[in-house]
């Protein structure tokens, strides 16, 4: 029971930077194809369309481009707490192994 509650533990770490990951190259490409269309868009629906679909663009590669730092460092710190955190538990299990041995 205790080996699915620490599995459930480490899933749970890894949410914040999956998360922010998922979130920064979604809206990159979201941002890319919505910018590089947006010219289609306006010819083929109106004017006014055509800028929303570039501003709403715009947006999308700015939300990307501020996320991706968040996740690059989210990414770098979790994985040196979670080894961190890996050898603590690993020292904690030796030392009950010894007692119990």
């Amino acid at each position: 029971m205790s080996i699915f509650l620490v599995t459930i533990g480490y899933l749970l770490m890894w949410l914040i930077p999956v998360a922010t990951s998922v979130l920064s190259l979604s809206s990159i490409i979201v941002g890319v194809f919505s910018v590089f269309l947006s010219p289609l868009v306006g010819l083929k629906q109106g004017l006014l369309i055509g800028l929303m679909q570039l501003g709403l663009g715009a947006t999308m590669l700015g939300i990307g481009f501020l996320m991706a730092p968040v996740a690059w460092y989210s990414v770098r710190y979790l994985i040196r707490f979670v080894a961190g955190l890996t050898h603590l538990v690993g020292e904690i299990l030796k030392r009950r192994l010894k007692e119990i041995v």
